[in-house]
């Protein structure tokens, strides 16, 4: 009985999702999208022309995988007659009904009595964030959370069980994860959790399943145009001085070390962080799920909350993990990533409602019910101050998730 009321639950969860989703597309339409689906439409047209969009444009910063997406939902548009900015935003709901599907099985795994409805209802269904970003912004991020959601529910899995195949599939989800935009290689401590007791045959593999996919994606196309992917992929590292740390430095007059110092200063406590979690993993005889769980969402929060580049999109690569995490981790956290997401929720309608490179959707909706709504073009230091916010409850919640992972007693050694 309980598994039947659990599947319709999904069913209706899964319908009010692609019912939201087309409702708010019908709306906006093509008009209505922000800068990003401009340059999809670019790239398509490139690749429609023969060209290699990683040399004609400056708009494509990572692996191939999405360019690859663009060209079939090109196809797609083509074929049908359709926007291919329609096609892109409709396309996009796929991966967010995986979400909503994985999202809810990671908390059945963590906490098989705690009810999960109403958190994916008002966490993920219903989430302007969520609906904003697939909706408007028509960015592929959701693609990215799909592959993390893959790696962090298999290496909790791989945690309880020890069964050599979900740590070989939480590390194909890492693979797919960098082949479509690189951050998930924060993730790869995953991989060597109770490193030192399995085989090391076992732990090669897994380190190619996640690295291998993006290696060969790739170095596909640097052969083909090595210059612009030295130049647009491997090189490339954000914009910084509109979020964030990067923006304060901006803003009190440090914009040249916020450029040229601080994006190492943030690698090399990028490769700390990392280091510090492969370290606690790889030794520890006995993890906690919640921990696995913590310390994955503290990995991937930590690239936009410290980056020196930022963009309003990367809130999806941890959405569905801070969802799954609110039941799981405690009030504290609890308590901080509802704050968080708020917060998140607040200014985002506030951007997408009225700056025009992210679609400015309150002007048109303004004038349907007869309300004039002026466009909004921020500086850097508005920019900051805007989504400052952001910033600060989600470094308040990434200081819960690191005493998580690094304070409390929830690994023990031999």
């Amino acid at each position: 009985m309980q598994s039947a009321n659990d599947s319709r639950a999904l069913i209706f969860l899964t319908l009010l999702l692609i019912a939201t989703r087309a409702a708010v597309i019908a709306l906006t339409s093509s008009t209505i999208a922000s800068q990003d689906m401009d340059y999809w439409v670019t790239v398509a047209a490139s690749l429609r022309a023969g060209q290699n969009p990683y040399v004609t444009t400056h708009f494509l910063n990572w692996p191939p995988l999405w360019m690859l997406c663009i060209w079939g939902l090109d196809t797609i548009a083509q074929s049908t007659q359709l926007s291919l900015k329609v096609v892109i935003k409709s396309a996009l709901v796929i991966p967010e009904i995986v979400i909503l599907f994985g999202s809810r099985a990671l908390l059945k795994e963590l906490t098989p009595t705690t009810p999960w409805f109403p958190t994916l209802l008002i966490g993920l269904v219903l989430n302007p964030i969520a609906i904003l970003l697939t909706c408007v912004h028509g960015n592929f991020d959701a693609l990215v959370a799909v592959w993390c959601l893959v790696a962090v529910g298999y290496a909790v899995r791989f945690s309880r069980t020890l069964h050599g195949s979900a740590r070989l599939a939480s590390a194909c989800g890492i693979g797919l994860g960098i082949l479509t935009k690189t951050v998930p290689f924060v993730l790869l401590p995953l991989i060597f959790i109770k490193g030192r007791l399995r085989p090391k045959s076992e732990s090669l593999l897994a380190i190619a399943f996640a690295l291998l996919p993006a290696m060969v994606g790739v170095g596909l196309i640097y052969f083909a145009a090595p210059e612009a992917v030295n130049e647009k992929v491997i090189g490339y590292r954000g914009s910084p001085g509109w979020y964030g740390l990067s923006g304060i430095f901006e803003a009190v007059g440090w914009g040249a070390f916020a450029r040229k110092v601080y994006p190492s200063i943030f690698f090399i406590g990028v490769l700390t962080v990392m280091f510090g979690v492969l370290k606690k993993f790889a030794e520890a005889t006995q993890i906690e799920s919640r921990s696995v769980l913590a310390a994955s969402i503290m990995l991937l929060l930590f690239v936009p909350t410290f980056g020196p580049g930022f963009g309003l999109q990367y809130a999806f690569w941890t959405l569905p993990l801070i969802v799954v995490g609110i039941p799981v981790l405690g009030n504290r956290f609890a308590i901080g990533a509802c704050i968080h997401l708020v917060a998140t929720s607040v200014v985002y309608l506030w951007l997408y409602g009225s700056v025009p490179s992210l679609g400015a959707f309150l002007p048109p909706l303004g004038s349907y019910f007869g309300v004039e709504w002026g466009v909004r073009i921020y500086t850097k230091l508005e920019s900051t101050v805007v989504t400052f916010p952001i910033f600060l409850t989600g470094a308040w919640i990434l200081y819960e998730l690191m005493r998580v992972t690094f304070s409390r007693i929830t690994i023990t050694r031999e």
